[in-house]
C-alpha cells in the first residue's frame, strides 16, 4: 500500500485553476482552443500535507461534475501500482466515465491515449469516441507485458 503525502485534491484544484487561466489567456489573445484534459495519476488516497488521510476530496465531486458536464476540460482518474479498492472507489468519483486502475505504470499507453484524445478533441468527436479510446486504453497489456 502506497504511503506518504498525496494532496488530490489540492492537486485538482490548482490543474482546475491552471486550466482555467490558461483558457483566458488564449481567448484575450483570440487563439482558438480546444477542451483541455487533466490526467489524475495517482497511487494513494487523498491525504492532508501531514500524510493523513482526509474526506476533504468530497467537495470536489459535484464541482467536477459540474465542469466537466459544462465541457470545460476532461478528466483522466488513473490509479496505478497499489493503490487501493477504496482509493479507486475516489477516482471513479472524480472521473465516472475515465476512470481505470492498472499495474505498473503505462507511460507509454497513457500518453498514445492522451494524444488519440486530443486528436479526436481537434475533430469535433463526440463523447462516446472518447469512452472508445478510453475503454482501449484501460483494457491494452502494457508494453513490458507484451
Amino acid at each position: 500500500m502506497a504511503a506518504g503525502v498525496t494532496l488530490m485534491t489540492e492537486a485538482l484544484e490548482l490543474a482546475m485553476h491552471i486550466v482555467a487561466a490558461r483558457k483566458s489567456e488564449l481567448r484575450a489573445s483570440g487563439l482558438q482552443y480546444y477542451r483541455p484534459q487533466i490526467c489524475l495519476v495517482t497511487d494513494g488516497l487523498p491525504t492532508d500535507p501531514t500524510g493523513h488521510l482526509t474526506d476533504s476530496w468530497h467537495r470536489l465531486v459535484p464541482v467536477l461534475a459540474e465542469e466537466q458536464r459544462a465541457r470545460r476540460f476532461r478528466l483522466y482518474a488513473i490509479g496505478v501500482g497499489g493503490i487501493t479498492d477504496m482509493g479507486e472507489q475516489v477516482l471513479r468519483a472524480f472521473a465516472p466515465k475515465f476512470n481505470a486502475r492498472l499495474q505498473g505504470f503505462p507511460f507509454r499507453e497513457l500518453l498514445q491515449m492522451m494524444s488519440a484524445s486530443a486528436n479526436a478533441e481537434q475533430k469535433g468527436a463526440g463523447d462516446e469516441v472518447f469512452e472508445k479510446i478510453f475503454s482501449q486504453f484501460k483494457t491494452q497489456r502494457p508494453a513490458w507485458e507484451a
